[in-house]
């Protein structure tokens, strides 16, 4: 991680604003405030983007940018090299990031700056032309979150000249891949939507206003980034669609979404993606759609919802049609699982054809953590005809064999080095990244009725982990490596057990809680609620 994306990590934008700019207040999912004394405020600040936009002035950015603009006033230049150093190192002091400068924000900072340039300009653009929001191709969508997303309209004659008052040449804008060789834009004629990542644009995709007109969409160079990755932040419910406006409909409603920009999801986002519940793949609701989702939900998992749209249709149709948020949570409400759809095909099949799909279910539920199982048993023993001695027995065979095929061929004979691959820690109080945890004894009864102590992790996320004897854990969608025999806690600081339930509940801290509390409020470790 580069020094601005670490420094843009440890700054909300919304806490820097509150700290810049006397006043600001929230309205609804955005916080407004003046700068320059205005009776209206004209400045907004989105924290679902990272980024805000004075509608005044016609600028915006990032959490960079909004430091220069409220620093320098009416000499802000959007990532004027000066600017910009001079702000990243007062958010670098603030955040308190070792400041190491290397000019080398070098090209990509420049590509930056002229997509956040370009993506206001056309977002002014479109704000003087209210009229766009009457076209059929933006219609059914809430104009706030038009503005939130910075939507724009390239009207094809005055990017050029934009930029070259801002210091950027022809053949700058033409390698950022805003402008063609002889000076026109690239996007002219279109409706562009900026894809923002870390509260900077990062991506420009172009609709055409006009059917007809040439390809109906438009991308920059290069491999085509999610749209909306900030929905991946949270760890709720996610829905997965296809285009940008599917996507936009969906957050005006108040659903988390992704847009893929197409049907597949890069491999790299999965672990990000699984690490949601529920998940909905939602693509449109044609044949080559519904395909693609089977596709995508057999990478994700078999607990992926796959979510039915009428055929033809993806889920700006139907806003425009007036479902509503409401009609649309009915959709998802009643949409099953992949590993639902799977049973019910295997109760309808026969012979091999049965015996290969009961196989390859029981290996899904195998992976299935303890209350998920027992939420699809009984579903599985009534579809599959199969009593629940015949269900254990299965059940056991696949988890036993995903027992072995978990470890890798000669794994004992030829040691695999990943010296360097996971942090390790001894968890009598340890700290990784940005979580703190704790080592506890607890009294647990295994299967077979033995009563033993075992060591279990408690988090400053609230989360109780048994410490597998192997010594490898996942926490929070982190894997890392436990040392051999953790210290736990001694006897004078030690839990009740009533007191720990309640901790992990959320309920207020305890004794215990408050001395661990003063180590890992100084890691920045503890919610908002509790330093």
């Amino acid at each position: 991680m580069d020094l601005k994306d670490d420094v843009i990590g440890r700054s909300p934008i919304v806490e820097v604003a509150q700290e810049l700019i006397p006043g600001l207040r929230r309205v609804g999912r955005t916080w407004v405030g003046s700068t320059r004394g205005e009776a209206t405020p004209a400045l907004t600040v989105y924290p679902h983007t990272e980024s805000w936009y004075h509608y005044a002035d016609g600028v915006g950015g990032d959490v960079i940018d909004l430091v220069s603009y409220v620093r320098h006033g009416a000499a802000f230049r959007p990532r004027d090299p000066e600017q910009f150093k001079a702000s990243l190192r007062w958010l670098a002091e603030r955040a308190g990031v070792a400041w190491v400068w290397e000019s080398a924000c070098g090209e990509r900072a420049l590509r930056d700056r002229i997509l956040g340039l370009t993506a206001q300009w056309y977002h002014a653009r479109w704000m003087a032309m209210p009229s766009v929001l009457e076209g059929p191709h933006l219609r059914g969508l809430e104009p706030e979150t038009l503005r939130e997303f910075w939507v724009g309209l390239a009207v094809g004659n005055d990017l050029e000249a934009h930029l070259n008052r801002e210091g950027i040449g022809r053949a700058q804008a033409v390698e950022a891949g805003v402008l063609r060789e002889d000076g026109r834009e690239v996007f002219a004629g279109r409706l562009v939507f900026p894809t923002f990542s870390g509260g900077r644009v990062v991506y420009l995709t172009g609709r055409a206003v006009a059917d007809g007109n040439g390809p109906k969409y438009l991308h920059l160079r290069g491999p085509k980034p999610v749209y909306n990755d900030a929905a991946l932040r949270g760890k709720g419910e996610l829905v997965l669609v296809e285009g940008i406006t599917d996507c936009l409909t969906l957050h005006g409603w108040g659903i988390p979404a992704i847009a893929l920009q197409g049907t597949t999801l890069p491999e790299g986002l999965l672990p990000a993606v699984r690490g949601h519940e529920p998940v909905y793949v939602c693509l449109d609701g044609d044949a080559a759609g519904q395909e693609a989702a089977l596709r995508l939900a057999k990478r994700l998992g078999p607990r992926v919802h796959m979510v039915m749209l009428p055929e033809g249709k993806d889920v700006r149709d139907l806003a425009v049609e007036g479902i509503g948020a409401e009609g649309f949570r009915k959709i998802l409400d009643g949409s099953s699982t992949l590993l639902h759809r799977k049973l019910e095909e295997a109760a309808a099949a026969v012979g091999a054809d049965r015996d290969r799909r009961v196989e390859e279910i029981m290996g899904d539920m195998a992976a299935l953590p303890p209350v998920a199982l027992v939420r699809y048993e009984e579903r599985a023993k009534m579809l599959l005809g199969l009593s629940s001695s015949a269900f254990n027995r299965l059940l056991r065979a696949a988890q036993k064999e995903r027992g072995k095929s978990a470890e890798p061929a000669g794994a004992r004979s030829e040691p695999v080095v990943v010296e360097g691959t996971y942090p390790v820690v001894s968890p009598a109080l340890d700290y990784v990244e940005d979580m703190g945890m704790v080592a506890v004894p607890l009294l647990v009864r295994d299967g077979e009725g033995k009563v033993t102590r075992r060591p279990y992790l408690i988090t400053s996320e609230r989360q109780q982990v048994p410490l597998p004897e192997e010594g490898l854990v996942t926490i929070g969608g982190r894997r890392m490596v436990v040392a051999s025999a953790p210290a736990l806690l001694g006897p004078s600081s030690r839990w009740e057990h009533e007191s720990l339930k309640a901790f992990l509940a959320g309920a207020v801290p305890d004794p215990v809680y408050c001395r661990l509390q003063r180590h890992w409020r100084c890691r920045h470790f503890l919610p908002h609620d509790h330093r």
